[in-house]
């Protein structure tokens, strides 16, 4: 995922004011008025996701891997004796990832996940054969950011959405907290993913992925690692790109699509989340690119064979 800035500028500040306290800030996948979901609420929220199955559950032997704030994901393997009821469920999950687990309301002895931190850049994805069982949303769940108070004499306000994609589309609208009341939308627009070296610098990384029956894989993580140190200068300013632990995490969209702009030249390593593939590539040149196609020529770090010497006669 990246971090996307949108830009809101308020034309008549006085009428806003006579009417509205608030800005809310709406996300979508695809320009379709049914998608749009509100990524802001009246102060920040974590990232919940609730299950529809109420315990007890058979849960021994199986596993629930978590995915906390785009995070490597942490497996959760039920070990005990079925049933699982509630407090043996998530007294196994928060020896792993404390205060994660909990319960979907009182009395309704069914799990709710909890990521520990708020905003928009909160999230949890779930995956595994436990999924199923205690009834979770096999999509991902975000936290969101408190909506925007509108002051005076500010007319021009910067929201960031920290876990969206470039291919999002945003809708804005205003809000009072007093009597409830909204306006209209404003019209449909892209945000602006935040970056600070030139466009000439980096190409546009794109790619598609479907399962065997042809069908997208939605909000599949693909995970960039830079692996060499490389230096870009812009103007004054001469920016390193370091190798080490920094991520950068994109995720599909409802077609299996997912873009991200990386810097020409330097050398990634690419995961596929689910998968055991990674490969090794240098970004190309060019304006945009399609990574599979680079990485086809690849080798597969798992598959190299390296021959055996040749035997020395001695004599």
């Amino acid at each position: 995922m990246a971090v996307i800035s949108i830009d809101i500028h308020i034309e008549d500040l006085a009428t806003v004011l006579a009417l509205f306290d608030r800005i809310q800030v709406w996300r979508a996948p695809s320009d379709v008025e049914l998608d749009y979901t509100e990524i802001t609420a009246p102060t920040d929220l974590p990232a919940v996701l609730n299950g529809s199955v109420a315990g007890p559950w058979a849960l021994n032997g199986k596993t629930l891997n978590v995915f906390l704030n785009s995070a490597d994901p942490v497996p959760i393997h039920f070990d005990g004796t079925n049933p699982f009821n509630l407090h043996d469920v998530t007294q196994q999950i928060n020896a792993l990832i404390p205060a994660l687990a909990g319960e979907a309301g009182t009395g309704t002895n069914k799990l709710r996940l909890t990521s520990p931190t708020t905003g928009t850049g909160s999230s949890l994805i779930v995956t595994g054969d436990a999924v199923a069982v205690l009834g979770l949303p096999a999509v991902k769940g975000n936290g969101k950011a408190a909506r925007i108070v509108v002051v005076n004499p500010t007319v021009d306000y910067l929201f960031r959405d920290y876990d969206g994609l470039a291919t999002d589309w945003y809708k804005t609208r205003y809000y009072s907290s007093a009597t409830l009341s909204v306006s209209s939308f404003s019209e449909a627009r892209q945000g602006s993913p935040q970056v600070v070296l030139p466009d000439a610098s980096l190409s546009l990384a794109k790619v598609w992925l479907a399962d065997g029956a042809g069908r997208p894989l939605v909000n599949r993580q693909v995970i960039f690692v830079p692996q060499t140190i490389r230096q870009v200068v812009d103007g004054s300013k001469n920016y390193g790109i370091l190798p080490g632990p920094e991520r950068i995490i994109v995720c599909t969209d409802c077609i299996g699509y997912a873009e991200i702009k990386l810097v020409r030249g330097q050398t990634f390593r690419v995961f596929f989340e689910g998968f055991g593939h990674e490969r090794e590539f240098t970004v190309p040149n060019a304006t945009e690119f399609d990574v599979l196609q680079v990485i086809a020529t690849s080798p597969d770090p798992f598959t190299i064979v390296q021959p055996p010497a040749l035997p020395i006669r001695l004599s």
